[in-house]
């Protein structure tokens, strides 16, 4: 079976900081024991010095793997963001066609640590899928109800049809050479300006239903603190309760979790309940862990 594994990340001068946390996680978990083809599409203030210095951690931590930057240009400057977000959500939707000799590839969001290699998630068997990803907490009755009730767009586009099979996106692994045999993207840009809450993640819930894999929950462990709204452990236990994962896969997300994604708060903004030291330790295993310090003590 061949070791090389590859994987994506998009983001903007605000996050290549956390996008190196990630990669040194990466990295360390592989024990370079798979050789890891890096590719990050990254806006136009995401300079010179910070794709060095991001090079130099892949050195560090890899002898055998690789980092390939492009520019995103401004193609989604028209792209609709909602909180947090910028449109550098919107950059996956270029994989397709900045990568053309890449059949799959496992797209990662920067705020995220990886705890094992990504050998079982990348070769698994995505057929004639778009994208393989884990199903979200969207798909908990009440926390659907509220974003349908809420959201226009949601009813415009009849989001109900999505209730039970809505994933999160922020790690998923995409059949690009289905995506660009059936085209799939063609569908994409025209929505970028509607007003999407998720952005790009309802895009690709919408116009990719009933072609997407849905994948065990160990690969995108989501941990998330809304304060008085809900926490991690209630997510989980009310996804299992409501039968949008079973008990088994309940039971895998805590005990062996290969992916952690902070969804909700972040731990270099704050606390969160669940993971939040683990995001740490491997960001004092780069030269950022200082900045980080300095801008948590603010």
């Amino acid at each position: 079976m061949d070791n090389s594994i590859n994987i994506a990340f998009c983001f903007d001068h605000n996050l290549w900081m956390q996008a190196g946390v990630a990669i040194t996680s990466l990295l360390i978990s592989s024990q370079n024991k798979y050789t890891y083809h890096i590719y990050c599409i990254v806006s136009d203030d995401v300079d010179d010095c910070s794709q060095t210095q991001l090079a130099n951690l892949v050195h560090k931590y890899s002898t055998n793997s690789t980092i390939i930057f492009k520019q995103a240009g401004d193609l989604f400057k028209e792209g609709y963001v909602w909180g947090y977000n910028s449109t550098a959500t919107y950059y996956r939707f270029m994989l397709h066609s900045f990568f053309p000799e890449i059949d799959k590839i496992i797209y990662s969001d920067v705020d995220v640590i990886f705890k094992s290699d990504l050998s079982q998630l990348y070769h698994l068997d995505i057929k004639d899928y778009y994208i393989g990803a884990v199903k979200d907490n969207l798909n908990i009755k009440s926390v659907f109800d509220y974003h349908y009730n809420k959201y226009s767009c949601w009813k415009k586009y009849k989001f109900e049809t999505l209730l039970g099979n809505y994933v999160n996106i922020g790690v998923s692994l995409w059949n690009l050479n289905q995506i660009r045999k059936d085209k799939i993207y063609q569908k994409w840009l025209p929505l970028i300006t509607e007003e999407f809450p998720f952005s790009d993640q309802d895009i690709v819930n919408y116009t990719c239903q009933g072609r997407i894999l849905h994948i065990s929950p160990i690969y995108n462990a989501m941990a998330a603190n809304y304060g008085k709204l809900y926490d991690t452990d209630e997510i989980w236990y009310a996804m299992q309760n409501e039968n949008i994962i079973t008990k088994h896969q309940l039971n895998d997300v805590y005990t062996k979790p290969q992916i952690i994604h902070y969804i909700g708060a972040k731990p270099w903004n704050e606390s969160v309940a669940r993971y939040y030291q683990d995001w740490w330790n491997i960001a004092s295993l780069t030269p950022f862990f200082p900045q980080f310090i300095a801008k948590k003590c603010k």
